[in-house]
């Protein structure tokens, strides 16, 4: 698979991330896998080693050994390590959109569109349902005063919307840095 092709296809699965965090964590999950898989390989492909050397690589690859270490002193050990090696392959997603914006200067601008997109759904389909009692496919929220929107049976919209919230904020930031310092102020 050529390299450009390859880099359309990461650049695309990260537009989609956010949507299959709401409709599929198993795609977020196959997406975030399939990138680190192809990116450790484009990596070794390309001889770029020195990837290895960034700060950023270090600190998340030494709080993944310290989660493979606590493991070992819990009550169970198979199932705490059961969930903590697959850890490993969000050691690589930072570093993947780091590598993508070196890249490709626009990148950022179309990922905050694609998480602004998402925040702005739920936070409307969150709205339909409070008002109407359900949602715009027809979710019917079973305990009182709680909201699902699009995540069915889970309650986890609030939560969901402040750390997407979180993103959009430093997107927000990051974008608007050079343009206004009293930002930084009220921010």
């Amino acid at each position: 698979m050529s390299l450009n092709l390859y880099s359309k296809i990461e650049k695309t699965a990260l537009y989609v991330l956010p949507f299959s965090l709401v409709f599929s964590i198993f795609i977020a999950d196959l997406l975030v896998s399939i990138l680190t898989i192809g990116f450790i390989s484009k990596i070794f492909h390309q001889k770029k080693l020195e990837i290895f050397r960034n700060k950023f690589f270090k600190i998340f690859f030494i709080f993944w050994i310290y989660t493979l270490f606590i493991s070992f002193f819990s009550e169970d050990i198979f199932i705490s390590l059961k969930s903590a090696i697959p850890y490993f392959r969000f050691i690589f997603l930072p570093l993947i959109v780091y590598q993508i914006c070196l890249e490709d200067q626009k990148f950022l601008k179309y990922f905050f569109i694609s998480i602004l997109s998402i925040f702005f759904i739920l936070v409307i389909d969150g709205s339909i349902q409070f008002i109407y009692k359900k949602n715009i496919f027809g979710y019917i929220s079973l305990e009182n005063g709680r909201i699902q929107s699009l995540f069915k049976d889970e309650y986890i919209l609030g939560s969901f919307i402040l750390k997407i919230f979180l993103i959009i904020s430093a997107l927000i930031f990051y974008f608007e840095k050079n343009k206004n310092k009293s930002n930084y102020i009220f921010f």
